[in-house]
């Protein structure tokens, strides 16, 4: 198994793609976010996930279809061993989580909850970076 020092990780977005069947995560969410984290990720060699409020981590090559979840307080706890094994899989051992500031978006809180459970469930160091504004 591969280890790496660091691996990214970013919530979804409300606005997706809506096209037809099931299309990368990466292009599903319409999010400039995701997209410069994925190549961030990508040209560094580093894994990289999205926090969806229906599948959990994805990564930004998993083909999802449409969907409408926010992720709720209730949702995060049936989530977390789903989440804490695709970073035990990935084998790293620092997380970068990129979100908005909880007091301009709240919406995104139980996003950053799921993540750090999941982060303590297997020994995960999590950094949390804040973007500016609230990120589309």
């Amino acid at each position: 198994m591969q280890f790496y020092e660091r691996g990214y990780c970013t919530y979804c977005s409300a606005p997706k793609r809506d096209t037809a069947g099931e299309i990368p995560a990466v292009e599903r969410y319409q999010s400039e976010r995701i997209a410069r984290l994925a190549e961030t990720a990508r040209r560094e060699g580093c894994p990289m996930w999205i926090v969806s409020g229906r599948y959990g981590l994805l990564e930004p090559n998993t083909p999802i279809p449409w969907y409408d979840k926010l992720l709720l307080d209730e949702d995060v706890e049936g989530l977390v061993s789903v989440c804490a094994e695709s970073l035990e899989r990935a084998g790293v051992k620092r997380l970068m989580y990129h979100t908005a500031s909880l007091d301009l978006a709240p919406e995104v809180t139980a996003y950053l909850r799921l993540v750090r459970l999941a982060c303590k469930a297997v020994s995960v160091e999590l950094e949390v970076v804040t973007l500016p504004g609230v990120p589309v």
